[in-house]
């Protein structure tokens, strides 16, 4: 793949996965961030989730595809936005 090949890679990626790699919310702007992650350790964060936070299952998620992971992360995405609108709902 030359570097084109990178760049449309990367955007498609980035159309399908947008809600991944979209900027913050203004809500999540306002809130206090005590302990961010740099923006370079990003992908350490992602692997540790994808691991449950076992270090001994990181390798484990190296070998797994792109699409697989971020379809996980995705899912992710989609069931804690689903239960925090139904946590809203019900404190209300």
């Amino acid at each position: 793949m030359d570097y084109r090949g990178f760049y449309e890679w990367e955007k498609v990626i980035f159309i399908n996965y947008e809600m991944i790699f979209s900027l913050p919310t203004s809500a999540q702007t306002n809130r206090v961030a005590v302990d961010e992650i740099p923006d370079h350790l990003n992908w350490v964060a992602m692997v540790d989730r994808l691991a449950n936070g076992d270090i001994t299952k990181y390798e484990a998620i190296y070998n797994l595809s792109y699409s697989e992971c971020l379809t996980t992360m995705a899912y992710w995405y989609h069931r804690d936005k689903y239960n925090n609108d139904i946590n809203k709902k019900h404190n209300k």
